[in-house]
């Protein structure tokens, strides 16, 4: 059975705590519907690999910037700067 749009709104505000309210509500629709607990689960293991590849991304993007900086001939007096800081 496909998750409603409005049914994986309510779950994303009560999962990030944006309407408390809501954790209520997605509580007593589990007591009459069993499937909206696996909707949850997968919401949350959606979040968790969302999570998971901004900080692969994240990682990537400081690393190109570190290469950049660090190898580039036009940031030699950036480089020496932060050298001279971590010299002193």
């Amino acid at each position: 059975m496909r998750t409603s749009l409005h049914e994986l709104d309510m779950i994303e505000q009560a999962l990030l705590m944006k309407k408390p309210e809501y954790q209520m509500l997605l509580e007593a629709k589990q007591q009459l519907d069993p499937s909206t607990a696996e909707h949850i689960n997968w919401q949350k293991i959606t979040y968790q690999a969302i999570v998971q590849f901004g900080h692969i991304q994240l990682k990537q993007d400081i690393q190109l910037v570190d290469q950049q900086l660090f190898s580039h001939k036009k940031h030699k007096s950036f480089r020496a700067y932060i050298r001279s800081l971590f010299n002193s």
